[in-house]
């Protein structure tokens, strides 16, 4: 394959990465300070939430384990840290972990997390990662572990650079590849008139396209699948309503018509108790590469 050729494959992939089919959604400190405030309530209130997350959170500490990541004295920083589950999981074997969140809201939902689990060693930054000036920080090359989770914070590829010049060791980036909701596929055709095919995804490419951008700057990059599945009977309120509103409209805020629709929707095909089956399967694609290794083939 020529250089030329190269060239183009890596304006394809660059343009997929940067593009990522998001361009509805509103990645404000306002709009995430209002969905950390669902996430809280949820992770107080259901314990199936919890349960699935916290699956999710040691598939991907054990994975990182089992690669000589997150040992004593490394340094540690999730960019786009949410409630800080990841945070306060690696902190319990790394020598320091900072998590990174645009909304500090989410910022307040990690600390309290940390305290929960009795961890010291983490610290907490409520700033968008883009407009962090690493090099006044002095973070270039000081981590040994850069993670990433379904995060837009690398949503461009100069933030994704930066993400690669404060990592001397690790990278890891973990996009959603399929996202199945047989109840959410109900609300899309009986609610919103909308058919579509199966595990369609907007955050598909991610994965696909960051692939091939690593491979084309020369790293060799390792790849690994999560999978979670779960049927569940969920209460049919309007916390389930604006969940499914936000996940359809691909946005943070919603309208309340949407989510009005929705709910009457849900009582209506709920059991004589009020609830109704929620069964999904989840794909994560996982990718792990080593900054120190490197063959460039452009």
């Amino acid at each position: 394959m020529g250089i030329m050729n190269l060239k183009k494959d890596y304006e394809y992939f660059t343009s997929i990465w940067e593009e990522k089919g998001e361009k509805k959604r509103i990645h404000t400190s306002k709009a995430w300070d209002g969905r950390a405030g669902d996430w809280g309530k949820e992770l107080e209130k259901k314990e199936d939430f919890q349960e699935s997350m916290d699956k999710r959170v040691m598939a991907a500490a054990d994975y990182l384990r089992s690669h000589g990541i997150l040992g004593a004295g490394s340094e540690v920083i999730d960019i786009g840290c949410g409630p800080g589950r990841f945070v306060a999981e690696f902190a319990r074997t790394a020598g320091h972990v900072t998590g990174v969140d645009i909304s500090g809201k989410m910022v307040e939902l990690g600390q309290k997390r940390a305290e929960e689990c009795g961890v010291e060693n983490v610290t907490f930054i409520a700033e968008d990662f883009a407009e962090m000036d690493v090099k006044a920080l002095g973070w270039e090359k000081k981590f040994d572990l850069v993670f990433a989770s379904i995060t837009p914070a690398l949503g461009t590829m100069e933030s994704l650079e930066k993400s690669m010049d404060i990592c001397k060791g690790y990278c890891f980036n973990s996009c959603t590849i399929k996202w199945e909701d047989e109840l959410e596929k109900q609300i899309k055709k009986n609610v919103l008139g909308i058919e579509e095919g199966s595990g369609k995804t907007s955050f598909g490419k991610w994965f696909y396209s960051l692939l091939n951008i690593l491979w084309i700057k020369g790293y060799l990059p390792e790849t690994s699948y999560y999978k979670n599945d779960k049927e569940e009977r969920i209460k049919a309120d309007a916390s389930l309503a604006t969940y499914y509103a936000r996940s359809l409209s691909r946005d943070l805020t919603v309208s309340e018509e949407m989510a009005e629709q929705i709910e009457k929707y849900l009582i209506k095909i709920a059991d004589e108790d009020g609830y109704v089956i929620r069964k999904y399967e989840r794909w994560q694609g996982w990718i792990l590469w080593d900054v120190r290794v490197r063959m460039p083939r452009l």
